[in-house]
Formats: C-alpha cells, sequence, structure tokens
C-alpha cells in the first residue's frame, strides 16, 4: 500500500488504513514486497508484526539473476547497450519475453535550440514541454498543455531544435528498429489511457502476442507474465536524482518491482539487466544480491543521523500565488511568526526546482522535529491570515521539492 494524495485533501493511505484500524480496534495487514522504511523500521521493532515470505509462489521460482551492466566503456544503441540488445535476441531466440523499463513518458523529455539554447517551455508552467511523437505535439506533464513543434527557434529564429533526452516512445523506435518482425507492446499511461486498453495489452502479453514489452512504472508491479525472462532498466541513475530525501528507497523499490516481473513462474535463465553508469554504488551493490536488509539497514542510518522519518517528523508548508510578490511576502511572513521551540528547525521559505505550475507560483516551508510536530503546527496556524491571492497546503512527512 503505497499511495499518497498529494492534492487537495492531503494524506497517505497506508497511515490512514492503520489509524482507521486503532479508532475501530481491528487488525490491518500491510503486505508489500518493498515495504516503506517506516514501515519496516516499525517492524523490526516490534511495534507491527513481522511476517516475511522468503521464497516465490511457484516451487520452480527464485529471484532472477541481477547484473550490473557498465555503461561507462561501451557503446551503446540509443536507449540500449550492446550488452543488452544482445540479451534480448538470447532471450527472443529462447521464445521467451523481455521487458524494457522506461520511467518517462513521451519521446523527447526537452527540446532546445542548438544555436542560442532556447528552451522551449509551458506557457504556464516553468518546465519543459516533453515532444509526444505519437500525436505529434509539446506536452506539459504538470497542466496539460498541448501544443504544436515550433518549426524554429522563437528566440534567434532558426530551424535548429533538437530532443534531449529519451522517453518511452523514442525506445519503442529503436526497438522496432532493431529487433525487426518482434511484437512490441508499450504500456504506458499516455497509450493505456482506458481499463479496456489495460485488458487487451495484459491478454496479449498473456497470450504469449507480445514478444518485447516497453513499459513506464504501469508495469512495475502487480503482474504476473508467465512467459517473461530477461528485464531490461534502463534509467537506473536517473531515478537517484531529486530533492527528496526518499530518492534512495523509492530507487530501490522501482527496480525491485520491476525486477519481479521476470521468472515469476520459472526462473531457469531468468535475468535483470540494469544499466548503470555507477556500479559501485552502494545501491547498486544492494541490488545486485537482493538484499533488501543491507539496504533497508543502511538507509535507517542515514536517516537516523539526519533526523529524517521514521527518527524525525517532517511537515511541509506549501504555499501558491498568481502573484509571485504577493507569495514572497507571505511566505516570509510566515516564518517569521513562526513559534520559538526547542529542538524544531524551520528551513525556507525554498523555491521548488518547478516554481510555477497552471500560472501559480509555490513556495515551501519545511518544519524538522524530532517529535510529533502536530500540536505546533496547529498552535502556528492561530496566527495565520491567508490573503485570498494564497492558497496554502500542509504536508505531513514530505520532503519532495518538486
Amino acid at each position: 500500500m503505497s499511495f499518497k494524495q498529494d492534492e487537495g485533501h492531503i494524506y497517505n493511505a497506508r497511515d490512514m488504513a492503520v489509524y482507521l484500524g486503532y479508532l475501530l480496534d481491528i487488525p490491518v495487514i500491510l503486505s508489500s514486497a518493498t515495504p516503506s522504511m517506516e514501515s519496516y523500521s516499525h517492524a523490526k521493532s516490534g511495534k507491527y508484526e513481522y511476517v516475511r515470505l522468503v521464497s516465490r509462489y511457484f516451487k520452480r521460482a527464485s529471484l532472477p539473476t541481477m547484473i550490473l551492466h557498465d555503461l561507462r566503456n561501451e557503446k551503446s544503441y540509443g536507449s540500449l547497450s550492446q550488452y543488452s540488445i544482445c540479451k534480448i535476441r538470447e532471450c527472443l531466440a529462447s521464445n521467451k519475453q523481455a521487458l524494457v523499463f522506461v520511467n518517462r513518458r513521451g519521446h523527447t523529455p526537452k527540446v532546445l535550440c542548438r544555436s542560442c539554447g532556447w528552451k522551449v517551455e509551458c506557457r504556464t508552467c516553468s518546465a519543459w514541454l516533453c515532444y509526444h511523437h505519437s500525436t505529434d505535439e509539446l506536452v506539459c506533464h504538470y497542466c496539460g498543455y498541448k501544443t504544436s513543434m515550433p518549426s524554429c527557434c522563437h528566440e534567434c529564429g532558426k530551424e535548429n531544435l533538437i530532443g534531449i533526452g529519451t522517453g518511452i516512445e523514442k525506445v519503442f523506435h529503436e526497438c522496432a528498429e532493431i529487433f525487426h518482425g518482434a511484437n512490441i507492446s508499450v504500456l504506458s499511461s499516455d497509450t493505456m489511457n482506458t481499463p479496456n486498453k489495460i485488458s487487451k495489452a495484459i491478454e496479449k502479453i498473456k497470450n504469449n502476442e507480445t514478444n518485447i514489452i516497453i513499459g513506464t512504472q504501469l508495469i512495475a508491479k502487480g503482474h504476473n507474465f508467465d512467459n517473461l525472462n530477461t528485464v531490461i532498466v534502463t534509467c537506473a541513475d536517473a531515478l537517484l536524482y531529486g530533492d527528496d530525501f526518499r530518492a534512495t528507497e523509492r530507487t530501490f523499490q522501482m527496480i525491485q518491482q520491476v525486477s519481479g516481473r521476470a521468472g515469476r513462474t520459472d526462473s531457469r535463465g531468468a535475468e535483470v539487466v540494469i544499466q548503470t553508469y555507477n556500479p559501485d554504488d552502494e545501491l547498486m551493490q544492494y541490488l545486485k544480491h537482493n538484499d533488501f536488509d543491507g539496504l533497508y539497514e543502511m538507509e535507517l542510518r542515514n536517516r537516523q543521523a539526519l533526523g529524517m522519518p521514521p527518527f524525525g517528523k517532517v511537515v511541509s508548508i506549501i504555499v501558491s500565488s498568481l502573484s509571485e510578490k504577493a507569495l514572497s511576502s507571505f511566505a516570509n511572513t510566515l516564518v517569521r511568526t513562526a513559534p520559538k521551540s526547542p529542538g524544531i528547525k524551520i528551513l525556507g521559505p525554498i523555491q521548488p526546482p518547478i516554481y510555477k505550475i497552471r500560472s501559480r507560483y509555490r513556495q515551501r516551508i519545511v518544519v524538522l522535529s524530532s517529535k510529533p510536530l502536530h500540536e505546533y503546527i496547529n498552535r502556528w496556524q492561530e496566527s495565520w491570515k491567508v490573503p485570498s491571492s494564497i492558497k496554502l497546503m500542509i504536508d505531513v512527512d514530505s520532503y519532495n521539492f518538486m
């Protein structure tokens, strides 16, 4: 259970379930192959009863072989290294299915002018527009704004626009060119936008009508494909970069989940290739050895040193406005009026990387403490006078600056 509502009434489904169980005095079962650090810590400390499955459901199925493939010294064909291409060919020759995991929608995440550096950005968000080949449009993944690809640069007028980065559509075109005659299915929220489409695609895979599956997080967990034997993770390093203190945890969870699609009924020869420029990184080594406990213990030590959950409490106060000046004034006033209290640290206001979404400018104030913050936030709220031009949200246990 990992659902987190980030807009409107913000809540964590796991925490709501646990609290509801407490109110009704009924047991709650949290089931996950990759539990959160908080749940793992509670289980290890005895706060939660811990039941662990040490083997897969099918007797012939064990965990796949994890391979860290170093990209630093090998030429690649677009998103796939030559090594990964060979692994997919071996898989297809054995009449098995392969999965290529890509954690980006669209074709090209960024478009700019090679001559002057002009960036093609959204008109209402401070974000790049992503090129989608299937519709021949530029799309903002934050507000949904769509427009056609410009024929020339809006700054210098030159016809020298180029795409940077790789999305799932680009990987599809590369695979179609390399693996001639293979039946390829693309599963992302762009192509699988109705339950009927998802159902038909899953049925094709289960009936072995698909040779290569190219998927985003949509395919990472919850699916059981008997004939899927090889998984290629194309973007392992990119998943690690971000402003969220949970980046390591979430990267490990994501790769473990997608790796779990391989060899579920018969693991003979099942392999997962993780393409990386950092094979010696601690996270990569834990993934290679399927060392769930080692990764979690390392991450718990890091969290404890920083006072982050589950050893500390984090509350984010997100404020936004159509007026940049009004936002800045209110956010600074909010920090100045924060009650003084020992053991509580306030960071900000902080401008996130995506500063503006849907024409609203955003800033974030982060409150850190080793103790619960509900009483402190309630006391602070008594002094708040939020103008009608300002929208304010409180997010518990969030540190993501996006």
